[in-house]
């Protein structure tokens, strides 16, 4: 019996809504690079297997197609928030008894309840502003629950189909330890401010430049930490500063956290029966962006206060 786990990764088809790269060419390569843990597989059964979260239809459908052909783990390339004529429902896994709404747009809003599919299959999403080395690495210097921010700012610039204010609020998710409540909105087509609040009341601020150049984030966080993160995909940065009473220290991305990272932590999963579920993070997410969008571009205009949870 082969050591190395079986990886599926779907063959390119030019997108009905219109063309685009071969997004996942670079998980093919990588297959290639891992040569003593990974194969490449003719499909989805008894595989790890590569879903494109930016198809039509919505990442959820190809999760639960991947789930219920029989994969062994999931890996969830950049899953973005549909248009509002795209929505998709999808069970997880026959198993949960739970359901995903992937491209919940206005008036759908997605699942509170979500669980990882079919009990113990690992399901990872790929975060190209989020990265999993550059997180676990200011984890590891910051408990949120003593360290955490009591104040978090959040400045984003980009489009939001790059993944890159669902990244933002992730980020503020994490350096707080909590999921995150919108309480205020203002804005238009050019730039958003918003207001939130952590489930320990403690507030962060949201600015929002949207345009079509190259995205970047920085977050901030002040509390017995400071904690700022930078990337930017036009300057190729990903990085992370934590000063406290111990000094300054500096995380930056590791150099395997692309497609090559991500299988390569799938296959450590699968090989130690380890349940990861990235999926309910970057539903909650997904779900602060699409309320910020919703209250922006809402038929009641461009200013709209909050009231619990929407």
């Amino acid at each position: 019996m082969s050591a190395r786990v079986p990886v599926f990764v779907p063959p390119f088809e030019r997108d009905a809504a219109g063309p685009r790269g071969d997004v996942l060419a670079a998980y093919r390569a990588a297959i290639q690079a891992l040569p003593l843990s990974a194969e490449a597989a003719g499909g989805a059964e008894g595989a790890v297997v590569v879903v494109d979260g930016r198809a039509t239809g919505g990442w959820a459908a190809g999760l639960d197609a991947a789930l219920a052909a029989g994969a062994l783990g999931v890996v969830v390339d950049e899953a973005v928030l549909l248009d509002a004529d795209a929505v998709a429902d999808a069970s997880v896994g026959a198993n949960s008894g739970t359901h995903v709404r992937a491209g919940a747009g206005a008036g759908a809003p997605m699942s509170a309840g979500v669980a990882s599919a079919a009990g113990w299959v690992p399901v990872l999403v790929a975060r190209r502003f989020l990265p999993r080395g550059l997180a676990d690495g200011v984890g590891a210097l910051v408990e949120p629950l003593t360290d955490g921010a009591r104040l978090v700012t959040v400045e984003v610039g980009g489009a939001a189909s790059s993944g890159v204010l669902r990244d933002a609020l992730g980020w503020a998710r994490v350096l707080t330890g909590s999921q995150l409540t919108l309480t205020a909105v203002r804005g238009g087509g050019r730039g958003v401010i918003a207001l939130a609040e952590s489930e320990r009341g403690f507030p962060a601020s949201i600015s929002w430049q949207r345009g079509s150049g190259p995205a970047w984030l920085r977050v901030s966080a002040l509390g017995a930490t400071e904690i700022e993160v930078l990337v930017d995909a036009g300057m190729g940065v990903a990085v992370c500063a934590v000063r406290s009473a111990r000094g300054e220290q500096v995380v930056r991305d590791g150099y395997e956290d692309g497609p090559r990272g991500q299988l390569r932590r799938a296959i450590e999963a699968v090989r130690a029966c380890e349940p990861l579920d990235d999926v309910t993070g970057v539903l909650a997410d997904l779900e602060l962006q699409r309320r910020i969008q919703d209250a922006v571009w809402s038929p009641q205009g461009g200013d709209a206060r909050l009231a619990d949870h929407l």
